[in-house]
């Protein structure tokens, strides 16, 4: 604020990945409040803290990741896919209560994206006796890649950290 003078798009990515793989009566209490915290609470906070600017500028959008584990498909973890459904439903609800002050809410809810908390769901799932190989799968053709919509010109294969699949909820 003092840098620039105003606050035009506040974009909020909080996440933790805990309790994969638990049934609900295996996950502790603590768990489940420590992942609802940071992922639920911590984005409501945020939000919360940025609105004074953004209704001030009479304009603004605030961006919020959600995710498509508990908006459209279940998540490895029961803690993990509550909270990003509850994320889900306070981008609904906040949107509805900010557009008359022309503030745009929309929440993006990503399926899987190669990141090292994904790495880490993936590998705990597989368990202790899986193989972990440092190679990398061969390259499809060009024609593949270009069949299936995807760049070939990107350094590596997969495309590490890229979106491949998601959902933009705007309203």
């Amino acid at each position: 604020m003092e840098r620039f003078g105003r606050l035009d798009a506040l974009i909020c990515c909080a996440a933790i990945l805990q309790g994969a793989m638990l049934q609900a009566e295996a996950l502790d209490e603590a768990t489940f409040e420590r992942v609802l915290s940071i992922n639920l609470k911590g984005t409501f906070l945020t939000v919360k803290a940025a609105l004074p600017s953004l209704r001030q500028a009479e304009k603004g959008v605030i961006l919020l990741m959600a995710s498509e584990a508990g908006t459209k498909i279940p998540s490895s973890s029961l803690a993990y896919g509550s909270s990003k459904g509850g994320v889900h439903g306070l981008a609904m609800t906040l949107e509805a209560q900010l557009a008359p002050h022309g503030i745009r809410v929309h929440d993006v809810c990503p399926s899987s994206i190669a990141t090292p908390m994904r790495i880490e769901n993936l590998v705990d799932r597989a368990g202790p006796r899986a193989r972990i190989s440092s190679r990398r799968a061969p390259r499809p053709s060009r024609r593949r890649a270009t069949r299936r919509g995807w760049p070939t010109s990107w350094p590596s294969w997969p495309p590490r950290g890229r979106l491949r699949a998601g959902t933009i909820f705007t309203r």
